[in-house]
């Protein structure tokens, strides 16, 4: 599904990418957790199609909030 969202976001299909992303960071969180590297990563790659629609202050939050729960789950060294 990841993939899917991605191939749509390159083919300037954003508005579709975004919500099929939504939809797998609800599911992701729903079945892994906020603390989960398949739900942090989903959360970036969300931040990024997000970003390419221009909405930046979303896809800040997004990233922020990415950033927040891998510095909380992951090891320090961890790259």
């Amino acid at each position: 599904v990841n993939e899917l969202a991605v191939v749509l976001g390159r083919r300037k299909k954003q508005p579709e990418a975004v919500a099929i992303m939504r939809r797998l960071l609800a599911a992701n969180r729903r079945v892994f957790g906020d603390h989960h590297p398949d739900t942090i990563a989903t959360m970036n790659n969300l931040g990024r199609l997000i970003a390419s629609q221009g909405d930046s202050v979303e896809a800040e939050a997004m990233f922020t909030d990415a950033l927040r729960q891998a510095r909380s789950t992951l090891p320090a060294d961890d790259p």
